[in-house]
């Protein structure tokens, strides 16, 4: 596969996952049985499969660019570990929350922000590359 073609398939992979883990994030603090359940089922069905992506994506493009062992590559990789096991906590405690019919902490709604400035940083490494 191209390098282009796997780019703009991991950049839109990246959008939906990113969006979901927001809405994940959301639903933590909704009081709306309902609006949880919906929510489980996008994560089922869209998100998880786009943080699959994003990693195979992810991982093909520097296995072509030669990019293992370079500092920027291992600090983002940190970062995106740290989303990767954000979103399966998330996932965990909505998924409980939902079949005990609770209310999840409303202390989750912080949780956008630091998803926010952890995303910026990611693109940011990826495309100015530093500490090359």
């Amino acid at each position: 596969m191209s390098y282009l073609l796997l780019k703009g398939v991991h950049v839109a992979a990246v959008l939906v996952f990113v969006s979901g883990l927001l809405l994940l994030a959301m639903a933590g603090a909704t009081r709306n049985w309902a609006l949880a359940q919906k929510l489980r089922a996008w994560d089922r069905y869209a998100t998880s499969p786009a943080l699959a992506l994003v990693w195979l994506t992810g991982l093909s493009i520097a296995t072509q660019g030669h990019w293992f062992g370079a500092l920027w590559l291992s600090v983002k990789l940190i970062l995106v570990i740290g989303l990767s096991a954000l979103h399966g906590w998330l996932s965990a405690r909505i998924r409980r929350s939902a079949q005990a019919g609770l209310a999840t902490a409303g202390w989750l709604t912080a949780i956008p922000q630091g998803l926010v400035i952890a995303t910026a940083l990611i693109a940011l490494l990826a495309v100015t590359k530093p500490f090359s």
